[in-house]
C-alpha cells in the first residue's frame, strides 16, 4: 500500500502494485470535539475511524495532516465524531 499526500486536501492510498481504481482518498475532514461539540482541525487534519474497538469506551482511527507523507493510528474515546468511510477489505 503506499500513501500520497499530493493535494493537501486529504490523503490518497493506492494498493501495492498501483492498481489506481482501487485507490482510496480519504479527506483532510477535521473533528468535532467529544467534550466541547465544537468543530476543528478542518481543511488540515484528517481523522478516520477503523473497524477495531480497543476497549468499551475507545477506538482506532487513523489521524494524518497536511503536511505528512503516511496516515498514522491512536485511539481515543468514540464520543469523537471523526469520519467514518465504509470499505469493503
Amino acid at each position: 500500500m503506499s500513501w500520497a499526500n499530493t493535494t493537501n486536501d486529504g490523503l490518497t492510498v493506492t494498493p501495492n502494485g498501483g492498481d489506481t481504481s482501487k485507490t482510496l482518498f480519504l479527506p483532510n475532514a477535521g473533528i468535532r470535539n467529544g467534550t466541547t461539540g465544537g468543530a476543528s482541525n478542518y481543511d488540515t487534519w484528517g481523522y478516520s475511524w477503523s473497524a477495531e474497538q480497543r476497549d468499551t469506551s475507545d477506538a482506532w482511527y487513523l489521524y494524518f495532516y497536511s503536511g505528512y507523507t503516511s496516515g498514522r493510528m491512536n485511539y481515543n474515546s468514540t464520543l469523537y465524531a471523526y469520519s467514518l468511510r465504509c470499505v469493503r477489505s
